[in-house]
């Protein structure tokens, strides 16, 4: 019997920490797990890196580090990494037999479509993951002109991605239906699964918890309650403006920012400059549960005119933790939409937050939730695997 070999290009892999890597991991893993060999390229670890992660590869899963450059915050350094990524992926199709399929979710869209194109000469069906939407998510943070030349560049790749892929795998129904309307893709291509938590946050003792923090100079203010923000520290965020919120009001607490990314050394400014602001950077993957045990919060600041490029994954992990959710948005949207099923969910405006009281945030923080993700429900990564492996078979 054939056995099938998959490729999986991920941008980023364990011991990374983001939530692209860690899925990365679950598909490789778990397609090995029903048989397969599973080849995994992916560059070099460099975002958020946590050595001390003992995550589990299985014995079927080749992971290929390969060669690539920048990797800086600049938009040349990423464009540089981009690039390079997809010329040292390139070089190793190039040198190796076909795979039975490719689960492509690399650093989109030129390193994606340069990796597609060759795929397409070795006769390798890939299936896309689409976790943003391009050319619009680039419009919306200001990196490009709707309409303009790289407006219509970007367009043009995103639909010939999508044209050319076997299926498409995409994170919620508003993806969906931007994919259908506005890249012409066909809804029967299309298959959505959202993103998932690899592990369950599992809340422990407050005490203990800040025991732990404090061995990273992390320690508890005097402050009435404790809002946490945990996840990428950038301009995507909101982070900075919410710090400059608090910087400028007068409520008695404490903000934790846990993470790591391009805003990192203006939140340590804010952190200088306010003894209320508390920064966790980078954020060991061991200290996951104690960051979420501590906040009487979690905090997730949408910045304006942002709200519609993509969907935040730390919110999976907000929603499993049981914890109270302040969401700071200007318009509705899914993340809004999402959160509207949750109980311990209050969402305000921007221009709203300035007025915002300790008693309305203490009321808040009183509120009971339960764990959003049930286990009766299959698994996204079930799903997603199944989607790969029925392509892989011609099923």
């Amino acid at each position: 019997m054939h056995k099938l070999k998959i490729l999986v290009v991920s941008c980023v892999f364990p011991p990374e920490l983001v939530t692209s890597a860690r899925t990365s991991l679950d598909v490789a893993n778990g397609l090995a797990q029903l048989g397969a060999s599973v080849t995994v390229l992916c560059p070099r670890p460099s975002r958020s890196v946590d050595d001390s992660w003992k995550f589990k590869i299985d014995d079927a899963v080749k992971v290929v580090h390969l060669p690539s450059l920048g990797g800086g915050q600049s938009i040349l350094m990423k464009v540089i990494e981009n690039l390079s990524f997809a010329l040292s992926a390139i070089t190793y199709l190039i040198l190796k037999k076909s795979f039975d399929v490719c689960y492509m979710n690399a650093w989109p869209i030129i390193s994606t479509s340069f990796i597609a194109a060759v795929l397409r000469i070795k006769k390798t069906h890939y299936i896309y993951s689409v976790q943003d939407l391009y050319p619009k998510t680039l419009a919306i943070k200001g990196l490009i002109k709707k309409n303009g030349i790289f407006w219509k560049l970007f367009l043009n790749l995103e639909k010939t991605l999508c044209k050319n892929s076997a299926k498409i795998i995409t994170i919620s129904d508003s993806f969906k239906n931007y994919l259908i309307n506005s890249i012409e893709v066909d809804a029967q291509k299309v298959a959505v699964v959202s993103n998932w938590s690899s592990g369950r946050i599992i809340l422990q003792d407050k005490e203990k918890s800040w025991e732990m923090l404090s061995k990273k100079g992390l320690t508890p203010k005097s402050q009435e309650l404790v809002l946490g923000y945990g996840g990428n520290i950038s301009e995507s965020t909101g982070i900075s403006d919410f710090s400059k919120f608090i910087i400028n009001s007068s409520l008695n607490i404490q903000l934790i920012v846990a993470g790591n990314g391009s805003l990192v050394n203006e939140i340590k400014k804010y952190f200088h400059r306010d003894e209320r602001i508390s920064l966790l950077t980078p954020w060991p993957k061991s200290l996951t549960n104690s960051i979420y045990s501590v906040s009487d919060i979690l905090v997730l600041p949408v910045p304006a005119g942002q709200e519609h490029g993509s969907l935040p994954s730390k919110l999976i992990n907000y929603m499993n933790s049981k914890k109270p959710i302040l969401c700071v948005c200007d318009s509705d949207c899914e993340i809004t939409q999402t959160l509207e099923k949750y109980p311990a969910a209050s969402i305000c405006s921007w221009d709203k937050l300035k007025n915002i009281k300790i008693n309305d945030l203490k009321k808040l923080s009183s509120l009971n939730s339960f764990s959003f993700y049930s286990d009766s429900v299959a698994k996204s990564e079930d799903k997603l695997i199944e989607e790969i492996l029925k392509f892989a078979k011609r099923e």
